[in-house]
């Protein structure tokens, strides 16, 4: 019932979140996965001579500052801390339907419509330059592709009722970005301090993920 929530028409969630939800996100990002690596492979396997090469040098400044750009990784480092405090505010949220400040929410899906960007890229680069399935970054793809989807059709569906989503893989991307943040450091900074610190965030991100999986 649509009037279920004595204030529906006043929040963004109404409903808790279900197992239909959550299959509807499973599928939708699985989904989204498996076009985006075998187009990816499809793409690297044809010749396009010259044009591809083109596009390949073109393209490789700006994805070189997804991975070495110290500026763009605390970005994206802060973006990921800040989608998963925003999980975490659904999830212990005093309203029974996890409604939190509708403009956290619409902050959320354009952060998210920028790493969108950013994924299309990097998938666009390594499918110009990089042949073979063993060459591709088949872990961002499969990270990329389990939190932007489902956050977007959240954000930007209409037909959503609940807070799913898996928000909460943010700290994965974020342990992700963290390593790349720490790779582009020198050497001489990189201490045993900062090796185990890097460990933790490591572990406490997947930790984190199988909590919030479980919630």
């Amino acid at each position: 019932d649509e009037h279920s929530h004595p204030h529906v028409h006043a929040v963004t969630f109404c409903e808790l979140p279900s197992w239909d939800d959550f299959v509807v996100h499973l599928l939708l990002c699985t989904g989204c996965f498996v076009v985006l690596l075998s187009t990816n492979v499809g793409i690297s396997m044809c010749k396009f001579g010259q044009t591809s090469e083109k596009l390949g040098r073109a393209l490789r400044s700006v994805v070189a500052e997804f991975f070495e750009g110290r500026l763009y990784l605390l970005l994206a480092c802060a973006q990921a801390l800040f989608m998963c405090v925003l999980h975490v505010s659904r999830v212990e949220s005093a309203d029974d339907y996890g409604n939190i400040n509708d403009l956290w929410n619409v902050v959320e899906t354009y952060s998210c419509m920028v790493q969108a960007v950013e994924c299309l890229l990097v998938w666009l680069f390594s499918a110009l330059t990089a042949p073979g399935l063993s060459n591709k970054p088949v872990g961002r793809f499969l990270m990329d592709c389990f939190l932007v989807p489902s956050v977007l059709y959240r954000g930007l569906s209409g037909s959503q009722r609940s807070h799913m989503s898996f928000s909460y893989v943010a700290v994965v991307r974020f342990a992700f970005v963290w390593n790349l943040l720490q790779r582009s450091l020198p050497l001489y900074q990189q201490g045993v301090r900062l090796q185990s610190l890097n460990a933790c965030i490591i572990l406490g991100a997947f930790v984190f993920c199988a909590a919030m999986l479980v919630l």
